[in-house]
């Protein structure tokens, strides 16, 4: 198997899949669903616990899902769920099992999830868990003292393109997060192919590598669903208006087509993409599978 992190650097153009664990103990059926990524796809993202919904472990279903199918994962870790002590016991723990690619994230809202009413902890912000995965890297704990055994974390985070008004905040946020040793970037979402040349314009003098999120709208629910309760991202009028127009075993045709036709457009802007199919692998495989053949 060839580390995520050495692809990074080897191929033109890299491609990940997200993929959620299962809500529950058995592993199985979702291993077996990812086991046609296998060849295709250069790594999975383990999600945790997205939009606040129960789901396995992301660090231990990476660990099966690694071993089992004998392919590199990045493991999300939040800051939502854990204090610093528990975060450090996490990726200590994670480290041991092989798993090395980590992607920081904040982690939704408890209010949109299974547990409204659950306490959120929050002790460290995204940042702060870069700053932590930082100092496990050169044999030291948040407080700064030696721990035995540093760890070899390859660290990314995650970037949202869509307000590109914001230019220099967005330049400050690569800065201070690679000052924080980031070695990758994922992003969210963007569906204008003008505004994806554009943000590559943006951040091409950029060291780190940038892989692109694309999340076809298979549906007229999801387009909805994205449009008006994703944060930050914008969907073009024009795509709502054609999405609304066809029946809707055309959808997901058109779905495929459209995100086909941006990654050939843009892939010389970017490391690579992201692909995001909600689960839906099988749709994730035949994405991928056109893109090699175009």
């Amino acid at each position: 198997m060839k580390s995520f992190e050495d692809l990074l650097a080897s191929k033109p153009t890299i491609i990940t899949v997200e993929v959620t664990p299962p809500k529950g103990a058995d592993s199985q059926e979702i291993i077996g669903r990812a086991k046609k990524l296998k060849g295709l796809a250069d790594a999975i993202n383990i999600t945790s616990c997205p939009m606040a919904k129960l789901n396995m472990s992301s660090v231990v279903f990476g660990h099966l899902l690694k071993t089992t199918l004998d392919i590199d994962v990045l493991v999300n870790v939040t800051t939502r769920d854990r204090n610093i002590l528990g975060i450090q016991s996490e990726l200590l723990g994670a480290h041991a099992l092989g798993i090395k690619n980590l992607v920081s994230l904040k982690g939704d809202r408890m209010s949109i999830g299974d547990f409204p009413d659950s306490a959120e902890v929050f002790e460290v912000n995204s940042i702060e868990l870069l700053g932590i995965i930082k100092n496990l890297n050169t044999g030291l704990d948040a407080l700064g003292r030696g721990i035995k055994g540093g760890t070899d974390f390859f660290s990314g985070a995650v970037l949202n393109p869509n307000n590109l008004a914001s230019k220099d905040n967005l330049l400050r946020r690569i800065k201070k997060r690679q000052q924080l040793d980031v070695k990758f970037f994922l992003t969210q979402p963007l569906y204008s192919i003008d505004k994806i040349l554009a943000f590559g314009d943006l951040v091409g003098n950029t060291d780190i590598p940038i892989i692109l999120g694309i999340l076809p709208l298979k549906s007229r629910k999801m387009a909805e669903t994205i449009s008006k309760g994703l944060p930050g991202v914008e969907i073009p009028t024009r795509i709502l208006d054609r999405i609304s127009e066809l029946p809707d075993e055309d959808i997901r045709s058109y779905a495929l087509e459209n995100s086909l036709t941006k990654m050939e457009k843009v892939k010389d802007s970017f490391a690579g993409f992201h692909i995001m199919t909600a689960g839906d692998l099988t749709y994730a495989k035949n994405l991928i599978e056109l893109f090699n053949k175009s």
